[in-house]
Order: structure tokens, then sequence, then C-alpha cells
């Protein structure tokens, strides 16, 4: 049962992981190509991408060694 369970949160947070893209991609179509008082905008969604790969990365990364440290003690 427990397997089941991080099958799931893997599936989880690569699902999460593409609602994200899908929104990046479309907030980017929205956004108009020219801008006379912020230019930068466009640069927000991509920050934001990266920002969730970012802590996505780390927390698989936190949890795969915090189930490593459980095993060796």
């Amino acid at each position: 049962m427990l397997q089941g369970k991080n099958v799931e949160n893997k599936y989880s947070k690569i699902s999460n992981l593409e609602i994200e893209l899908l929104f990046t991609i479309s907030l980017t179509d929205v956004l108009p190509d020219i801008f006379h008082e912020m230019p930068n905008i466009e640069i927000l969604p991509i920050l934001l991408v990266i920002e969730t790969m970012v802590l996505t990365a780390w927390k698989v990364f936190s949890i795969y060694t915090r189930n490593n440290r459980r095993l060796r003690v």
C-alpha cells in the first residue's frame, strides 16, 4: 500500500509540472508582445516555471536523502 502512495505522489508531481508548463505557455500567449511601461513582464512566467522546477527538484532530493538516511540507521 505504501508503494501505491509513492507511485501516486510521483505522478502527481509530474502532472503538477505539466500543468505549470501549460499555464506558462497560455500566459505567454495572452500577454502582448510590446510593452511600453513594463518591458520585462514576459520573463515572469519563465521564472515561475524555473522556480517550480527548482522547488520540485529540492523536494525530491530532500525526500530521497531522508529515506536513504533512515535505511542506513
